[in-house]
């Protein structure tokens, strides 16, 4: 995976030829993720891909268990569009979902910058991990610093981002 130095040999590796909805139910099946979302589409395939491969380089780790476990298995990922310059989200443009917008990832596939994507995915995973209102116990003080200002949330899980690229 482009982004990620060393991943874990695949646990799920992508299943070349098969189709959308082979695709969906796989990452559904094997990643634990609720699907939404209108760009799970043929002209995406390179873009589902990215997200297939991000997903498995983490199954070394428990990150993604881990992830699950702190909203209760409940996040989702929707492939849809996001108004603005924004090509990810947690929560925004579908409460519960780490939204990908496909359509502006070709951009980054365009330019043979895949590393952005896998970044991407993670970043976006990292706000779940840090700011699900489930994810967070006892005193939160850190969770109302994340809401207050914008930036700590962004840096927070820019550091998770680079913290999996370089664990792997």
């Amino acid at each position: 995976v482009t982004g990620i130095p060393t991943p874990c040999a695949p646990t799920f590796p992508y299943p070349e030829g098969a189709s959308v909805e082979e695709l969906k139910a796989g990452i559904q099946q094997n990643f634990g993720f609720k699907l939404a979302g209108k760009q799970w589409t043929d002209g995406n395939k390179a873009s589902i891909r990215i997200l297939w491969e991000t997903l498995d380089a983490m199954e070394c780790t428990d990150y993604r268990a881990n992830l699950q476990s702190k909203v209760s298995g409940t996040v989702g990922i929707n492939a849809g569009s996001i108004r603005g310059y924004a090509w990810g989200d947690w929560s925004l443009t579908k409460g519960g979902y780490v939204t990908l917008d496909f359509s502006k990832f070709q951009r980054a596939l365009d330019s043979g910058d895949e590393g952005r994507l896998t970044r991407l995915v993670a970043h976006e995973l990292g706000h779940v991990m840090l700011h699900s209102p489930e994810a967070h116990t006892g005193d939160d003080t850190a969770t109302r610093d994340a809401v207050l200002h914008r930036g700590i949330a962004e840096v927070e899980a820019e550091s998770v981002a680079l913290m999996i690229g370089a664990a792997h």
